[in-house]
C-alpha cells in the first residue's frame, strides 16, 4: 500500500511466470537476423497480429531465453549457429515456387543493410573507422551550440554510429536516407524502402565522397589490374570478374583524362563501388 507497485510489475514482466516478454525478445532478434521475426508484427503480439509461422521454435528459444539467464548473447549463439542462418540466400526454382514468400526459411533473405551498419562499413573499408567509444555527447554543449549562428551539433564524426548525436527532430545527415526509424515511437520492424533520393544521396553526399577519397589515396598511382583486383577485394570482399576488370580500367583511363587526377579517378571507381547493390545487400 505504501508503494507504486512499479517494481512489483517489473519483476512480474521478467519473470519465468510471464513468457510473453521472453517471446517478444526472442522475435525481435531472430527479426534482426533474418529480416522477418517468426511473428511478422513484432509490436503485436495480440489479437490482431500475425500468428508466429513456427510456434513450437519461438517457445523453445523463449524457453532457452529464460533457462541461460535471459543472456542476449546466449540467444543470439543459437540462432547465428543454426543450419538455417547459415543458409545462402540463393535458391533454384523449385525451391522458389514451394516458398515464395519464404516463410519457411528455405534460404536466408537477402536484406539491406540499415542505416547505420552502411554508415560503418563504409567507414571501414576507407580505413577510417575509429572503434574505440565514443566519449560524451555534443548534446552536453548545447547551450553554446545553439546560440552560434550555422553551428549543428551533427559533427563528422569517424566513431560508429551508435556513437552519433541523436536528436529527435534532427536525425544524423548521414543516415537519414535510409529509412531511420521516428525517434518517438518503439519500432520492432523498420520500413525498407527504395526511393530515388537514396541513389542521388549515395551519388552526392559529402561523407560517401570524403570515404572514396580515402580509398583512392591508397591506391597511389597505380592504374594497373592488381590495384582494381585490391580495391575490389577491400570492398567487396572478391575478385573483379574479367569483364570488370575492363570497365574498370576504362572507367580509371577516361575520368583520368577528364579530371586531369589520377586520385579523382580511382575515388569515382570507389565510389560506383560502394554504392552497388552489392555492397548494400547482404546475401
Amino acid at each position: 500500500p505504501e508503494t507504486s507497485g512499479r517494481r512489483e510489475l517489473a519483476a512480474w514482466l521478467a519473470s519465468p511466470d510471464h513468457p510473453l516478454t521472453a517471446r517478444v525478445f526472442v522475435n525481435r532478434a531472430w527479426g534482426h537476423l533474418f529480416a522477418r521475426g517468426l511473428v511478422a508484427t513484432p509490436d503485436d503480439f495480440g489479437h490482431y497480429g500475425s500468428r508466429p509461422t513456427h510456434p513450437d521454435l519461438l517457445d523453445h528459444l523463449a524457453s532457452r531465453f529464460i533457462d541461460d539467464g535471459w543472456s542476449i548473447k546466449s540467444v543470439v549463439r543459437s540462432i547465428v549457429l543454426s543450419r538455417t542462418y547459415r543458409l545462402a540466400s540463393t535458391t533454384d526454382a523449385a525451391a522458389a515456387s514451394r516458398d515464395p514468400a519464404n516463410l519457411w526459411l528455405s534460404r536466408q533473405a537477402r536484406r539491406r543493410l540499415d542505416a547505420e551498419s552502411l554508415r560503418d562499413a563504409m567507414l571501414q573499408v576507407s580505413g577510417q573507422l575509429d572503434r574505440n567509444p565514443g566519449e560524451g555527447s555534443p548534446v552536453r554543449h548545447r547551450d553554446i551550440l545553439v546560440n552560434l549562428a550555422g553551428t549543428s551539433l551533427h559533427q563528422p564524426s569517424p566513431h560508429r554510429s551508435i556513437y552519433l548525436c541523436y536528436l529527435r527532430d534532427s536525425p544524423p545527415p548521414e543516415l537519414v536516407a535510409f529509412d531511420l526509424p521516428d525517434f518517438r515511437t518503439v519500432t520492432g520492424r523498420r520500413d525498407v524502402s527504395v526511393r530515388p533520393d537514396q541513389a542521388l544521396w549515395l551519388f552526392n553526399n559529402p561523407f560517401v565522397v570524403e570515404q572514396s577519397r580515402h580509398l583512392a589515396r591508397s591506391l597511389g598511382s597505380s592504374t594497373g589490374h592488381e590495384s582494381i583486383t585490391r580495391l575490389y577485394r577491400r570492398i567487396l570482399l572478391r575478385n573483379p570478374e574479367p569483364d570488370e576488370l575492363v570497365r574498370a580500367a576504362h572507367l580509371l583511363s577516361s575520368t583520368g583524362k577528364e579530371t586531369g587526377s589520377l586520385t579523382e579517378a580511382w575515388a569515382s571507381l570507389a565510389q560506383a563501388l560502394l554504392i552497388s547493390n552489392e555492397f548494400r545487400y547482404l546475401d
